[in-house]
């Protein structure tokens, strides 16, 4: 998984529906003070790489490959418990 990289952060295209012709525009917040910043949403805090090969997946593990391992092994688990001696 890779952060998202642009060239231009903000930036929007906004074509005028009726004539066709297109406007370029930088947009930037205008939020007003911010009392919580929050978690920043990246790589890092998605899914990291240690989490990714913890789980036996590659660097370009996506959240979903994820859950989809995990639930590969919980799985096993569950079946490993209905063996009969």
């Amino acid at each position: 998984m890779k952060d998202r990289s642009v060239e231009y952060p903000g930036r929007m295209q906004m074509t005028d529906v009726l004539t066709g012709d297109v406007y370029v525009f930088d947009v930037e917040r205008a939020e007003g003070n911010v009392s919580e910043a929050g978690t920043p949403y990246n790589v890092a805090n998605v899914l990291s790489d240690t989490t990714a090969a913890a789980l036996g997946l590659t660097s370009a593990a996506t959240p979903n490959d994820a859950f989809n391992a995990i639930a590969v092994r919980l799985n096993n688990l569950v079946d490993a418990d209905d063996i009969s001696y």
